[in-house]
């Protein structure tokens, strides 16, 4: 995490050196995320708030913390102990957070037009800091020992690829949306025993936020 952390650092100080960073200013986001994580479990909501560059040119980036609320989920399993007997495991995850750094392209050249649409495809990095631990497992009826089991992950590295537009009301205000998909590793390899239930899984995600773009200050 300290490596990743330190790349990124290290990424956003070359892109302040970069010619293609050199005519506008400072962006800002506020949102609102939401992630279908399927497989049982409920549409994951979070809360983004973004910074980062947009100088007017064909490429630009930023970076996001986001807060991944709980969420429920449910699925059905059999018991190691008797393939028999079966049950729903239900719970809900704890509160996460998430940290990304994405880089974007407009699909157009915006150096040429004074359009306030702007569509862009984006690439991205994330680490989930806190993970999605389970909370509250309950089991119906009870098994002591079932095959599928939630995977309390505190760690995990991901990517995701998108596309999305950009809305500008004026030079400073403008609403952002983006759509893509997340691919998501875990650390954690399950248990021996059985089956692993992974509560933050590769999924199809939407975003949506107010950005802010501020002048630059020489």
């Amino acid at each position: 995490m300290a490596l990743i952390a330190l790349s990124c650092m290290k990424a956003e100080a070359q892109y302040k050196k970069a010619s293609f960073l050199n005519s506008t200013g400072r962006t800002y986001d506020v949102g609102f995320a939401a992630r279908f994580m399927g497989d049982g479990m409920s549409t994951m909501m979070g809360i983004h708030y973004s910074y980062g560059k947009d100088k007017g040119k064909r490429l630009f980036h930023w970076f996001d913390l986001e807060l991944l609320l709980p969420t429920k989920f449910s699925y059905k399993t059999y018991s190691n102990d008797d393939p028999n007997i079966t049950s729903t495991v239900s719970g809900k995850t704890k509160i996460g957070l998430s940290y990304r750094y994405n880089l974007a392209g407009y699909l157009t050249d915006i150096t040429k037009t004074d359009a306030k649409f702007k569509p862009f495809a984006t690439l991205g990095i994330n680490i989930i800091i806190f993970g999605a631990t389970a909370n509250d497992v309950v089991e119906a009826p009870a098994i002591s020992n079932p095959n599928k089991t939630p995977v309390f992950n505190t760690f995990s590295l991901g990517a995701n690829a998108g596309l999305g537009c950009l809305y500008n009301f004026n030079p400073k205000i403008g609403m952002k949306f983006t759509a893509g998909y997340n691919f998501q590793t875990n650390t954690d390899t399950g248990y021996d025993s059985g089956e692993k239930y992974d509560l933050y899984k590769s999924h199809p995600y939407i975003t949506l936020g107010v950005r802010f773009t501020m002048p630059e200050r020489d």
